[in-house]
């Protein structure tokens, strides 16, 4: 929770995320979007919008997803599947704060 932005290598964040996660296991992340002030303790890299958590959770089940414009957070809610194969996202571009 509220950790994701302070990882440079969000990748492999988001893959031990889902790998650890159980079959039918539930993963739970709200993180900071765009509009969120540039907080430095422990580094701050990045920027995730409802689209990049679908994306980056499209191998599992999206049960949920909300953002909140006020604060500037967004949410998402994953069930790993029985079949989960995962996705490379080693080429996918997110908006960097720094």
């Amino acid at each position: 929770m509220e950790t994701l932005e302070h990882i440079e290598h969000w990748q492999l964040a988001i893959s031990n995320f889902k790998n650890i996660c159980k079959p039918n296991g539930t993963i739970l992340l709200t993180t900071v979007s765009k509009g969120y002030g540039k907080h430095d303790y422990p580094s701050d890299y990045w920027r995730y919008e409802i689209s990049d958590l679908e994306y980056m959770f499209s191998d599992c089940v999206i049960e949920k997803t909300e953002g909140n414009d006020r604060n500037h957070t967004v949410f998402i809610k994953v069930r790993k599947p029985v079949d989960f194969i995962e996705i490379n996202l080693s080429d996918y571009k997110l908006y960097r704060i720094i």
